[in-house]
């Protein structure tokens, strides 16, 4: 499905430009989750190196313009074409999302007076830390090669942060956690339910590829998984 929106965007520039802005969008998403993750867990001041409300408004704006583009190119384009921007508009809101949750993370680091420690958790976040960090870049290539395969793979690899979000936020729930101390534990969930919600909207936009347009972010049949 990429393929062909990518394929008519080539002959068309304000489609084309949107594509362009997309992959930049998702660029700026993946710096403001790095600088943030870094923030809250790596650092004791809480200070960013990126301006986080910039990016922000850089994704909104971009966001705008692609909304525009997309009317004015669907005003005098033939019918079969809304399906192609119908997509595009989809994903750009999964990009946006993404950089409020960034923001959340953000907040969250500048109320939590140290460097988060998560005690007998470290490896398993240090894990889905690096997972969702590598996601985007695995997102950004699925969507440029339109990639299908690529894309089930990041799919399939939701499933797993998933579950490895909800392992400790359920024993948070339900175990004492004197270990790493109440705000800690408080921290921690907050944080490990923004990255999940994060892989959620890069599984989403990947989801673009594998799936029709009224399937976007949902889960393809298992037949189709197996194959």
């Amino acid at each position: 499905m990429l393929k062909k929106l990518k394929e008519y965007f080539s002959k068309e520039s304000l489609l084309s430009q949107s594509y362009d802005e997309t992959e930049k969008t998702l660029n700026i998403c993946s710096e403001m989750f790095d600088e943030t993750v870094r923030s809250l867990r790596y650092s004791d001041t809480a200070e960013l190196k990126i301006d986080i409300y910039e990016k922000d408004k850089q994704i909104n704006k971009y966001q705008q313009e692609i909304r525009r583009k997309m009317m004015t190119h669907l005003a005098v384009s033939p019918r079969k074409e809304i399906h192609n921007a119908l997509v595009l508009i989809s994903i750009v809101i999964d990009v946006e999302r993404i950089g409020d949750y960034a923001k959340n993370i953000e907040d969250l680091a500048k109320n939590h007076p140290k460097k988060l420690q998560v005690g007998k958790y470290e490896d398993t976040v240090k894990k889905l830390e690096a997972e969702v960090k590598a996601k985007f870049k695995s997102v950004t290539s699925a969507f440029a090669s339109d990639d299908i395969k690529a894309a089930r793979d990041v799919m399939s690899e939701h499933r797993s942060i998933t579950k490895q979000c909800d392992i400790i936020l359920n024993e948070l729930v339900s175990k004492p956690y004197s270990e790493i101390g109440s705000n800690d534990a408080v921290a921690l969930g907050l944080f490990l339910r923004y990255m999940k919600r994060v892989s959620a909207h890069l599984t989403n936009i990947v989801s673009s590829i594998v799936n029709p347009f009224d399937k976007i972010g949902f889960k393809p049949d298992e037949e189709e998984l197996e194959e």
